[in-house]
């Protein structure tokens, strides 16, 4: 996986549920997918996520179909164990 089809899957995941941007965080060693839902609840899912944690956030997302959410999630997730490169902040950050 790269870094486009990443994106673009963030990106059909944020059109499918019609939320807000998906944000990509990174602390060098694991990459999260950063979800706000439509009700303002936001929370985050990196491949440690577990499968709780899935269905929990696939309820906030979907209440009406929590198991397509959640297998959405799940692909996200999968995104989400790739290796990020350390990107360090910025000087004007430190």
């Amino acid at each position: 996986m790269n870094k486009t089809e990443i994106e673009e899957a963030f990106k059909n995941f944020e059109s499918k549920y019609n939320l807000p941007p998906v944000f990509q965080m990174s602390d060098g060693k694991i990459l999260g997918a950063f979800i706000i839902t439509k009700n303002g609840e936001s929370f985050m899912i990196t491949f440690e996520s577990s499968d709780d944690d899935i269905l929990e956030a696939a309820g906030m997302i979907s209440p009406d179909n929590t198991e397509e959410a959640a297998k959405d999630l799940r692909a996200l997730k999968a995104y989400c164990s790739v290796p990020v490169p350390a990107m360090p902040a910025p000087d004007t950050l430190q």
